[in-house]
């Protein structure tokens, strides 16, 4: 995991927010009433067809905000997965302090001075641990 992917996370978090409102106001939507014809039978013998005239949405219409959805609901859960991942890796930290630095710093999104008012330590020593910490990460994957 790199720096750049985790400070991505408030902005994933935002996103999926945001697609979260767009889908509900695609729900919302109200959609063209078209007139159509249905064909069905008698309900008792002889059972002799009728067309009875209803009215219904309109499926082009329909189709294409199923399509929406369906394409923002992908994308949030991939967005979903991306903030699982990053939220996995933060809690894989063992070192107590080194984990609430970068909940601060990454799921939180404070910056490193305020990051290093929280543990007492200053803001070069928080860029310090991270940088540290994320090159050990990155040498034991490969």
């Amino acid at each position: 995991m790199t720096e750049i992917e985790l400070r991505q996370y408030t902005s994933i978090k935002r996103e999926i927010d945001d697609l979260e409102k767009r889908i509900e106001k695609e729900y919302g939507k109200e959609i063209t009433a078209v007139a159509g014809k249905v064909k069905g039978s008698m309900r008792c013998f002889p059972y002799t067809e009728v067309r009875t005239s209803v009215l219904l949405e309109d499926p082009t219409e329909l189709a294409t905000r199923d399509k929406l959805i369906a394409t923002r609901e992908k994308k949030k859960k991939e967005l979903e997965a991306k903030a699982l991942e990053i939220e996995t890796f933060i809690n894989s930290i063992e070192e107590s302090e080194l984990r609430l630095i970068f909940r601060y710093r990454f799921i939180d999104g404070l910056r490193q001075t305020e990051v290093g008012n929280l543990v007492n330590l200053d803001r070069s020593r928080i860029s310090r641990k991270i940088s540290d910490y994320l090159q050990n990460a990155h040498k034991a994957q490969k």
